[in-house]
């Protein structure tokens, strides 16, 4: 039983879930915009009238990952999520590899 197969359809399916999680988080977003919260309270926002907006990310050059985000709890989870998927590589690479 050759791998090369099984990985490729697997990276191609997550690529389709994240698509479809995207679109998903969008729409559960979108339903949400000018409810209230749980006390009956407008939802608040700055001074300026527009909604505050976080976000980080994961930048991999190589096997060097490079994180940012908005403040340090989303930096923070950005680490977390970077140590994971280095795992899951080296995990993956040692597996292709005949290693584990």
């Amino acid at each position: 039983m050759l791998i090369a197969p099984i990985l490729f359809y697997a990276g191609v399916l997550l690529v389709f879930i994240g698509i479809i999680g995207i679109v998903g988080y969008t729409l559960i977003l979108a339903s949400r915009r000018g409810q209230r919260d749980d006390h009956g309270e407008e939802k608040t926002e700055d001074k300026s009238g527009k909604g505050q907006v976080e976000g980080g990310g994961v930048i991999f050059i190589g096997p060097i990952p490079i994180v940012f985000g908005s403040n340090k709890r989303i930096a923070k989870w950005m680490v977390i999520a970077a140590i994971l998927i280095t795992i899951a590589l080296v995990f993956e690479t040692l597996f292709a590899l005949g290693v584990v």
